[in-house]
């Protein structure tokens, strides 16, 4: 519970440092820290031999927490979510190490700034999407989908691929979900920043139904509408989340911060957006865009 606590907070204070509101971040930083020191003297008092697994994984779960409360007071350490990672997996808990690995790579994100440093967190990145594609953890998959594409370091193209058609493959019964008990139902009601619960289990997963194929008349139509797609005039991927950035009123830093990259190169996507779009300033390229839908399809 205060591991979860402190995710919630860490999403918090992350979120209320990107819109700098220096009160939601002092409120969290105020509240996750007696919950943690809680935790801490709970699962010191409770007598039960550290060798134990119940142990194990209380003192692993204090970890992951205290991890959470560095985040909260901006200093995330990479190496320490890689040691959590090996260590979850030495205890059997794949599904917990994949969710270590995203961690990782958010980690080293946040301290690279241009394409040539952001290649440091491919390895944990694909090694958590391999993690979580293999328990059929799709929500968890599905968030480090997102973090690699703002990062522009692509998964494995079966991964892309299975994400892409909405194709949930099938886990073997070796490949379920945590060793302990309860593992399913809790990952399942994992906080925000998660996309709504971090990670199904794999049984559940594989008895997802197959995307629906509408015969005749209505593929036919679908498809023309598929192939209709509106005018992007221009813009490149990158400068469509570059645009939709602009319309949401983050500044170049902000900007930076959200895709990983430099000043320098958020300064060049804006440049150029306002050339393809034929606009003067960042405002009248937020209501062109807002306008015309373009931010929809960033």
């Amino acid at each position: 519970m205060a591991s979860t606590c402190l995710e919630v907070d860490a999403t918090i204070a992350e979120d209320a440092h990107r819109r700098r509101d220096l009160a939601a971040l002092a409120a969290a930083r105020e509240r996750s820290l007696p919950i943690l020191l809680q935790a801490e003297a709970v699962v010191n008092g409770c007598g039960v031999p550290a060798r134990l697994g119940s142990r194990r994984q209380a003192d692993l779960a204090i970890r992951v927490a205290r991890a959470f409360r560095a985040r909260i007071e901006g200093r995330d350490d990479p190496a320490t979510w890689t040691e959590l990672a090996v260590d979850w997996a030495e205890l059997g808990d794949p599904y917990e190490a994949a969710r270590a690995r995203w961690r990782e790579a958010q980690a080293l994100l946040d301290r690279a700034r241009g394409r040539s440093t952001r290649t440091v967190a491919r390895d944990p990145l694909i090694a958590a999407a391999e993690g979580a594609y293999n328990l059929g953890a799709w929500p968890l998959l599905r968030a480090v989908a997102e973090l690699s594409r703002r990062a522009m370091l692509p998964l494995p193209k079966h991964i892309e691929a299975a994400l892409e058609g909405r194709l949930e493959p099938l886990a073997s019964p070796s490949r379920s979900i945590g060793t302990r008990p309860g593992a399913s139902t809790r990952a399942a009601q994992s906080p925000a920043g998660r996309g709504g619960g971090m990670g199904q289990a794999a049984g559940q997963a594989s008895g997802g139904a197959a995307p629906r194929r509408e015969p005749g008349i209505v593929a036919d139509f679908a498809a023309s509408a598929v192939q209709q797609a509106q005018h992007d005039f221009g813009l490149s991927k990158r400068e469509l989340e570059v645009l939709a950035l602009i319309a949401e009123g983050r500044s170049n830093p902000e900007i930076g911060r959200q895709l990983y990259i430099t000043r320098k190169t958020v300064a060049v996507h804006v440049s150029n957006i306002l050339t393809k779009l034929g606009v003067s300033g960042r405002v009248e390229a937020a209501a062109a865009a807002i306008r015309l839908g373009l931010t929809e399809r960033a």
